[in-house]
């Protein structure tokens, strides 16, 4: 039980912490929160909040007592029972969403960064530099985009039973296509009022290629999940 309250605990501090830490980065706050959508145009912090409201409800099953799904439902209030349904629907949506955004994020921001970071305008613009990438600090980067998956992977591990058939063949296909329509809609509708898109690998391409993305990474997360699913014995 400590172990459990302890994860939980320790992880939603630290995600939220990355999150908040957001606004000591004026410069790009600013620029952010003045674009149509602000932070929610970015698949990382949609999936940075799923992921935290995991480990909330984690903390609220912890609370009163109860260790697992597979606890002994007779003793669960209906309220209970339905919050551990919860928390698992919800893990269902996050661990997909943590695996996407890392394995798009890291070999871009190594390999790519242009096609991942965001040009600022510079301090002092010159005819050599007119805009720089923008950067974020390693101690939020982190908890934003390193973090949330193995929290995720912990906890499905270590106090999750996994996921059943029927989830895995009807219900993981259907969150992941639902969540990659609302999303790709979402965020084609934010940059028709910017003008661009927040992450530049899709303003640099057509909505051919766009298209071709979104459904690449949904079928990744949909693979990703039951890899996952699959080696938890």
């Amino acid at each position: 039980m400590v172990l459990r309250v302890l994860l939980h605990t320790v992880a939603a501090s630290v995600m939220l912490y990355g999150y908040t830490s957001l606004s000591r980065l004026e410069v790009f706050g600013q620029w952010v929160e003045a674009q149509y959508g602000g932070h929610s145009q970015y698949l990382t912090i949609n999936g940075l909040f799923a992921a935290v409201l995991v480990m909330i409800s984690g903390v609220l099953i912890d609370l009163v007592g109860i260790a697992s799904p597979s606890a002994v439902t007779r003793q669960m209030s209906p309220a209970m029972k339905q919050l551990i349904k919860t928390k698992r629907l919800l893990l269902l949506i996050a661990m997909p969403i943590s695996v996407v955004v890392a394995a798009v994020y890291w070999p871009l921001i190594i390999f790519w960064p242009h096609l991942m970071l965001a040009q600022l305008p510079s301090d002092e613009p010159t005819l050599d530099s007119p805009a720089t990438l923008f950067r974020i600090p390693a101690d939020i980067d982190i908890p934003l985009h390193g973090l949330p998956g193995p929290f995720l992977l912990l906890d499905f591990f270590l106090f999750e039973q996994k996921f059943s058939r029927r989830a895995m063949d009807r219900i993981a296909p259907l969150l992941a296509i639902i969540l990659a329509v609302t999303y790709s809609v979402w965020v084609e509708y934010c940059a028709s009022r910017n003008g661009y898109f927040p992450y530049p690998f899709l303003t640099t391409n057509t909505l051919l290629i766009r298209a071709v993305i979104y459904a690449t990474c949904t079928m990744f997360s949909v693979a990703s999940i039951r890899l996952v699913n699959w080696l938890h014995r």
